[in-house]
């Protein structure tokens, strides 16, 4: 069995991709390959159950670059797959060497990409989540932007100019001034095109509400193992409420970036409506809670569209070793030299 999960950043695809791991784990044993994020991390490094690789978030060596490679080169939108189908590096996500392996992939960045994956792997189950534009980019804009810019040249222009193409919008990427009016328009354009993308098919991924899965786990969980056809465990229930990836616990927006993104409340319902997609928000209590907690002074400690600092480290730490060997190799190229010299005397 193949599945994969779909859905914007801190969305709660972890939370999703740890539970559905536990299932696999259950019914199919060591025989599971668990591919988390391709388009950024390397296959090998976190090929286990998560929390004996959340580590390996602050290794260099856990980055792809092929990866990264593919997700620049291929279109963030993609309408007519054919064209892209070909793409080794995704067949290998799905398809390696022992056919028999089942396989279980989290994306966060291929939710415009979902048909060209249903392309390759036809056969492969799909589980989506969304989530409201308040609480994801609260919790993003102190992790990580949505547009990659901690590890690669920023998104935001090829992403404003496949939204002009694809929805006719008039965009101007240099007249988008904030950080976070960018990230909410890559939040609610990759939403829109993947839920756009799901007509066009007959199999229909799962599609869940992330309000709706936390209040309502059990019945999710029922759903889920339905849905892959895998035997429900009681101990699912209390493993569903485990924290898949890291929590905010914190409002980290002022009222700028509030009243902006509260904006987009209206545009979330309507996704979830013109969808038929059910949920159990209360969108009143949720903005209340906001509205009481909008932080005042600067934001401390902002990391978004940075690179962390773990990986400034460690990059400084490549980077004198590189010099130190060179140094090396100057050294040695020096001593011949002489040699040389003093031979040829």
């Amino acid at each position: 069995m193949k599945v994969c999960i779909l859905g914007v950043g801190r969305s709660g695809t972890t939370a999703l991709y740890c539970l559905i791991q536990e299932m696999m784990i259950d019914h199919y044993g060591e025989n599971i390959d668990f591919i988390y994020e391709p388009f950024l991390w390397d296959k090998a490094a976190f090929n286990g159950k998560h929390v004996d690789v959340i580590g390996h978030f602050k290794k260099m060596d856990s980055i792809s670059f092929e990866g990264i490679y593919f997700h620049q080169k291929l279109p963030l939108f993609i309408k007519n797959p054919g064209k892209y189908k070909k793409n080794e590096y995704l067949k290998n996500i799905f398809f390696n060497r022992d056919s028999s392996r089942h396989v279980l992939i989290k994306f966060i960045r291929a939710n415009g990409r979902f048909l060209l994956l249903n392309k390759i792997c036809g056969n492969c189950k799909f589980i989506f989540i969304t989530r409201n534009p308040l609480d994801v980019i609260n919790s993003a804009i102190i992790r990580f932007s949505l547009l990659g810019s901690e590890y690669h040249r920023d998104d935001f222009k090829r992403l404003i100019s496949e939204i002009n193409l694809i929805y006719g919008t008039n965009y101007k990427s240099e007249k988008v001034n904030t950080q976070v009016e960018k990230e909410v328009l890559y939040w609610f354009y990759m939403n829109k095109f993947a839920l756009d993308s799901f007509r066009k098919i007959k199999e229909k991924p799962l599609i869940i509400c992330h309000e709706d899965y936390v209040s309502r786990r059990e019945c999710w969980v029922d759903t889920i193992c339905s849905f892959l056809d895998l035997p429900r465990k009681d101990r699912y229930y209390d493993f569903s409420k485990k924290r898949g990836g890291s929590k905010t616990g914190r409002v980290t927006l002022d009222k700028h970036e509030f009243k902006l993104l509260a904006g987009y409340i209206e545009k979330y319902k309507e996704l979830l409506k013109n969808e038929k997609i059910g949920n159990n928000i209360n969108f009143n209590r949720l903005i209340t809670k906001y509205e009481k907690s909008l932080r005042e002074k600067n934001r401390e400690k902002i990391t978004l569209g940075k690179t962390p600092n773990y990986m400034n480290n460690l990059l400084k730490k490549k980077e004198k070793e590189i010099r130190a060997k060179n140094e090396e190799i100057w050294d040695l190229k020096q001593r011949l030299t002489k040699l040389e010299t003093e031979i040829k005397k």
